[in-house]
């Protein structure tokens, strides 16, 4: 490398650097502001003879589009996991006024029924119980017809006689099973009675000795008309038919439970004392029904059937005679 001695102008010191050289005229280029801000990009001959390549996709696009589906499935997952504490309107006051007391869902149609029941209970946070599963499941049966009537109601009343105790579930009873029995209606007073009554006009429907059971026992009725036709909002499935009752069975349930507050706090004090079977007039905890049978079935003394009366007190039995002190029945 040569050297190279810059002679000094006048008013400057004398510069000499040997490992400076001078700079070739092809690399020199030319000052604009124009381009100041600009940052020069330099390629080489092998990278400028290529053929360029396809555009390749921004990989945000892609990460926005799995945001959008994650989001999405999130807010899905949400809306179901809601469905069932989604408290709103009457179903609130509904949820509020119940003080988690049963209820129990009679009717015709025990598939309309059981469906009401799921879509009651998915909104106030209630248990819908398959009876008809249940009972194939303690018969170890696959279906109910594999058995007799009798073995069906049997089963039935002691499924009932077990859901007593149970609070915050939705009973639907076959038609014409265990509730024919007076003995089980001891377990079902413990819940509010509902009956779902669908009105068919072109298939009306006569007086049974269930629909006059219906009729006497329950505490409250709702009544819908089958809707036909191609102006069915989503068709006439059974699950459109059973939110169809369910809109109308929560704000008659609100209206209902708000006519008598003091409905939910006397069920849940029945049930307390052991479903006794003395609904509506409750009777002192010291009260037994057994007690009551025997004292209903005692007969008078010979020669005393006009004069003594036998009255019950408690538990304890006492003959009242005319004129004579009450002496304890022996």
């Amino acid at each position: 490398m040569r050297s190279v001695t810059m002679k000094p102008q006048t008013g400057c010191l004398p510069f000499n650097n040997p490992m400076l050289s001078t700079v070739p005229a092809r690399m020199v280029i030319p000052f604009s502001y124009a381009c100041a801000s600009a940052r020069p990009v330099f390629r080489t001959a092998s990278a400028a003879s290529e053929t360029p390549t396809e555009h390749v996709p921004s990989t945000s696009a892609v990460a926005d589009i799995d945001k959008e589906l994650v989001a999405e499935k999130a807010r899905e997952g949400m809306h179901r996991f809601a469905a069932s504490t989604r408290k709103v309107g009457a179903t609130r006051l509904v949820v509020d006024s119940l003080k988690r007391v049963s209820l129990t869902f009679l009717g015709d149609d025990h598939a309309l029924n059981f469906m009401v029941a799921k879509v009651v209970g998915s909104r106030l946070g209630w248990f819908a119980v398959d009876l008809p599963k249940v009972i194939c499941g303690m018969r170890k049966a696959t279906s109910l017809e594999q058995l007799t009537q009798e073995e069906r109601a049997i089963t039935e009343a002691e499924v009932l006689r077990g859901l007593r105790n149970q609070f915050r579930v939705i009973a639907t009873p076959l038609p014409g099973g265990a509730i024919t029995h007076d003995a089980v209606w001891a377990d079902l007073w413990g819940s509010v009675i509902v009956w779902i009554d669908e009105e068919d006009k072109q298939r009306p429907k006569g007086r049974t000795p269930e629909r006059a059971l219906y009729e006497d026992r329950a505490e409250l009725v709702v009544q819908t008309k089958v809707q036909k036709g191609f102006a069915v909002k989503g068709g006439n499935s059974l699950e459109n038919r059973a939110k169809a009752v369910a809109e109308l069975l929560l704000p008659r349930l609100s209206d209902y439970l708000a006519e008598f507050p003091e409905l939910a706090d006397r069920k849940r004090q029945y049930v307390e004392l052991g479903c006794r079977g003395d609904w509506p007039h409750l009777q002192p905890p010291s009260w037994s029904p057994v007690v009551q049978g025997l004292a209903a079935d005692r007969k008078p003394l010979v020669g005393f059937e006009g004069g003594d009366n036998a009255v019950v007190k408690g538990n304890a039995m006492e003959v009242i005679s005319d004129g004579r002190p009450e002496t304890p029945a022996t």
